[in-house]
């Protein structure tokens, strides 16, 4: 059974109000836990631990090789509890059983990657004028507000937590109210490993009360943020209130650039796994480049229900049960218009430059995968704009590692 209460200063702690939040089982709707609905009483008071923690314990002074050693225990922490962790993240997410046993092994991996990592950030010196000498000395920023989405639960706040021990850093994670149940158990790893108290503190609870605490609090230096575009911004107008420093990963457009020597079908099939695997919001943008495409993109996407099949398909029959049926709904939206965004005809007569550089117009964050027979680069582009010609050599050293060849 999964931890029920929150983690602050080394201590599970029911909110200071009493209030509780249930947490659903996607596949069937039954509650499988209740945890604390944190108040702003009860983030100021984790705030207050980290800060107290950074400012006057022993994490950010200890040796750094001796953080890195903890981290590999955490490490090791998580695989003896693999299969724990991989059950809870798909009774509390709803994804394959698969896929969150990959999470939990990517989990341990980042905290082993930064681990190693910890003993090996380095400083600079630099050389100026005069007889003078100028170092550049690397310190750990502070307090660390995290705020993380729901559909990468454990695996996010791995993302975040290791990095930031890593460096010497205390910090806060606010997972997602919806799935919080990996990040308590997380907690659970930590106390039995006797981090200081402090360094790490889970406030579980909604966006605004919870998440909007550490976002607006002078005592919190740093702000990690993954989630949508909307609520990105609401972050970043908050903690430029007290100039913050910020990590902010938002929801975006993947372009799939789909040159006209491409194996089409594989281009699709590439597309749907990356929209629909983990059912998590990814969206999707197709560019067609070459008339020669054009047949191939009227008769491959014509019929929604087709495509929907197909993703099915491709994700092994196993995609797993959204959290809300909210994501029901996008997901059948993007069942729909998931090539809408062009007439057929207009896509077909797309050049490369032109598909290159709508991609690069997006706001939002990219993963843009070309498609195509050839790695050669093409460099002859210099008369549409440093933009456009960067970017092209860039995607074209991109393809060397999404070619599509055939057998």
């Amino acid at each position: 059974m999964s931890p029920t209460k929150m983690w602050i200063d080394n201590a599970w702690v029911d909110a200071s109000d009493g209030g509780t939040r249930e947490v659903i089982n996607p596949a069937d709707g039954t509650v499988i836990a209740r945890v604390p609905e944190a108040t702003a009483a009860d983030v100021s008071r984790a705030i207050a631990a980290a800060r107290r923690a950074f400012d006057e314990g022993p994490w950010p002074r200890m040796a750094a090789r001796d953080r890195g050693t903890l981290l590999f225990r955490v490490a090791e922490a998580i695989r003896a509890r693999s299969a724990e962790l991989a059950e809870t993240e798909t009774r509390n997410m709803g994804k394959p059983i698969v896929e969150a046993e990959f999470d939990v092994s990517d989990a341990a991996h980042c905290f082993e990657y930064y681990g190693g990592m910890a003993s090996k950030i380095h400083g600079e010196t630099l050389e100026v004028p005069d007889n003078a000498l100028s170092m550049v000395v690397r310190e750990p920023v502070g307090v660390v507000g995290q705020i993380i989405p729901w559909n990468y639960p454990l695996l996010m706040a791995a993302w975040k937590l290791a990095p930031a021990l890593a460096a010497g850093c205390t910090a806060i994670l606010k997972p997602a109210e919806q799935t919080p149940l990996s990040a308590l158990i997380l907690a659970e790893i930590f106390q039995s490993l006797d981090l200081p108290p402090g360094v790490v503190n889970i406030v579980t609870g909604d966006g605004p009360t919870a998440g909007g605490g550490l976002v607006t609090d002078p005592r919190v230096d740093k702000i990690a943020f993954t989630g949508g575009v909307d609520t990105g911004k609401l972050v970043i107008r908050g903690a430029a209130e007290t100039i913050k420093r910020m990590s902010i990963e938002l929801g975006g457009k993947n372009p799939n650039i789909v040159f006209a020597d491409a194996d089409f079908e594989a281009a699709v099939d590439g597309a749907l796994f990356g929209a629909f695997a983990r059912l998590a919001g990814f969206a999707v943008f197709f560019g067609m480049i070459g008339a020669s495409t054009r047949h191939s993109v009227t008769n491959a996407v014509s019929d929604p229900q087709q495509f929907a099949v197909r993703s099915r398909q491709i994700t092994g029959a196993a995609a797993g049960k959204l959290f809300s049926c909210q994501r029901w709904a996008r997901l059948a939206w993007r069942e729909r218009s998931v090539f809408s965004s062009d007439s057929h005809d207009n896509i077909a007569q797309n050049t490369e430059n032109s598909m290159i550089y709508r991609s690069n117009g997006k706001s939002s964050g990219n993963e843009s995968p070309p498609w195509t027979r050839s790695i050669q680069a093409d460099t002859d582009h210099s008369s549409t704009g440093c933009q456009v010609s960067r970017s092209t050599r860039e995607l074209s050293l991109a393809k060397a590692v999404l070619v599509s060849i055939p057998p």
